[in-house]
């Protein structure tokens, strides 16, 4: 029914995510400066295990990690969103599993939270602490 033709590519299951983008002829290579979301994607084992509820939700990413740690008793819903891989959705969850439990006692309790899996609570856990509620 449809001929072949050199022109589509042919697209194996191996393929892997690739951190350029080709334009024209030329090649713009993203790797030192892709957002982090983009080199996730990228890395197989990083990018494992995200489950759909994350994937829906969209999310940001955090200003600078390095620098400071978003407390999950006080931050906001709009704080929760410049997580990796915290959209709307889930920054309610969080918060609304929060003030169920008078606060959380520990980041573990974060799984708790309807579609925060080990993956996203792995890749969650240095950018958090817990201060006591109140």
């Amino acid at each position: 029914m449809f001929a072949e033709s050199s022109s589509v590519p042919q697209l194996g299951l191996q393929q892997q995510p690739t951190l350029y983008t080709e334009i024209g002829d030329h090649q713009v290579d993203h790797g030192k400066d892709a957002p982090a979301e983009i080199k996730a994607l990228a890395d197989p084992i990083a990018s494992s295990g995200t489950g759909a509820a994350e994937r829906e939700s969209g999310g940001g990413t955090l200003a600078d990690p390095a620098t400071e740690l978003l407390d999950i008793n006080h931050a906001t819903a709009e704080e929760l969103e410049q997580l990796p891989g915290i959209g709307p959705v889930l920054a309610g969850r969080i918060v609304e599993t929060r003030d169920r439990l008078g606060g959380f006692r520990n980041i573990e309790q974060l799984s708790e939270v309807e579609g925060i899996g080990e993956a996203t609570l792995e890749r969650l856990r240095p950018l958090l602490r817990v201060e006591p509620a109140g």
